[in-house]
């Protein structure tokens, strides 16, 4: 019997992720004004025995046919915008991080080793944003191309419970990152990213959850 996780995103910026148990929040916004919405829609299939599955993805239309993207995905993302296109991440079973920008056929960039989980967004002015929980729960980020220099986010050892994160960004802001720690503390950042290579000034903002559950914070 097969089971299928479902990722779906809509011009112009979106930040989907879906897997097993452990997979991070998603966080999508809509089309911005002026602009038609165009479904990107993904499913991850599962069976019985392997928590391991095929990826598929359909572009354009809810009739459009499905295409088969990667065999062996633990988990994946999508998102899309009308300028860069399609971007699609998988998380292989053995944690490699592979993702691909522009069309459904697009060959695949080898982005990272040891990926836990990962989330994207983009949008039409800033382009892709990568974002990526290692094994070792270090929360990594790239923004603007699939070839630019991951960021470290934050290091404070996410993989201690299942972690919660998401990506979203828009053409007037920017990327945004959130993220809820295993110390039960919500983190958000925006800001304008730095230049590949260079050291990131902006400070992460924190909000801590309440003692008890269902409280307001």
């Amino acid at each position: 019997m097969r089971r299928a996780a479902l990722l779906m995103a809509v011009m112009t910026s979106a930040a989907l992720a879906a897997a097993g148990v452990a997979a991070p929040a998603a966080l999508a916004s809509g089309p911005s004004p002026g602009t038609a919405a165009t479904p990107l829609i993904a499913v991850v299939t599962q069976t019985r025995t392997s928590v391991n599955g095929e990826l598929l993805v359909k572009q354009g239309s809810l009739t459009a046919a499905w295409s088969r993207e990667h065999g062996g995905v633990a988990q994946a993302a999508v998102a899309t915008d009308p300028v860069h296109g399609p971007l699609i991440a998988a998380v292989t079973a053995s944690g490699e991080l592979l993702v691909k920008q522009g069309r459904l056929n697009a060959p695949w960039n080898h982005e990272h080793s040891g990926i836990y989980a990962v989330a994207v967004a983009t949008d039409p002015v800033h382009g892709p944003l990568i974002v990526a929980v290692t094994t070792k729960g270090v929360l990594l980020a790239k923004d603007g191309s699939l070839s630019a220099a991951w960021t470290t986010e934050y290091g404070g050892g996410l993989n201690e419970v299942p972690a919660q994160f998401a990506a979203a960004s828009d053409a007037v802001h920017g990327p945004l990152i959130g993220l809820i720690t295993g110390a039960a503390s919500c983190w958000s950042r925006r800001a304008a990213w730095p230049r590949p290579g260079t050291t990131s000034t902006a400070e992460l903002t924190r909000s801590p959850w309440p003692a008890t559950p269902g409280t307001a914070r």
